[in-house]
């Protein structure tokens, strides 16, 4: 990945300016796992609640779940990828596992090292469902 986009620059983080470079994806093409509303007390900061943002978004972005923040150029072509396997399967949903990510009550240095792709919203992990009313992730 790193060949494509270079070596990580920066962390974004809610409360820097930079935050307000990623975008919140929205849509049914794509579902999102929010993997840390189930297993953090707080998101981002203490205190901070972390949302559930499966089915759908948040109406204000600083309070959305970081699986749905990413840079646009990396929205545009998740979303396209959605569409593609709506398309060919359409039995299935695109699932984004992790896209943008920030410091969790279970991870408070960040899980995926000292520097990432994943902090600058430039990063994401997919999957496909077993079908479209299930978020099982297959193995």
């Amino acid at each position: 990945m790193t060949d494509v986009l270079g070596d990580p620059k920066m962390s974004i983080r809610r409360n820097e300016p930079d935050f307000h470079i990623l975008t919140q994806m929205w849509g049914d093409s794509v579902l999102f796992s929010s993997e840390e509303a189930n297993s953090s007390y707080w998101c981002g900061t203490p205190g901070r609640h972390c949302g559930n943002c499966v089915y759908q978004g948040a109406d204000d972005i600083t309070q959305e779940c970081a699986d749905r923040l990413m840079v646009p150029k990396l929205a545009t072509k998740i979303s396209l990828l959605g569409k593609y396997v709506n398309a060919e399967w359409p039995s299935k949903k695109l699932l984004v596992v992790e896209a943008w990510d920030e410091p969790t009550s279970s991870n408070p240095r960040g899980k995926h090292g000292d520097a990432s792709l994943f902090y600058e919203g430039k990063a994401a992990q997919l999957a496909l469902t077993y079908s479209n009313n299930s978020l099982t992730i297959p193995p």
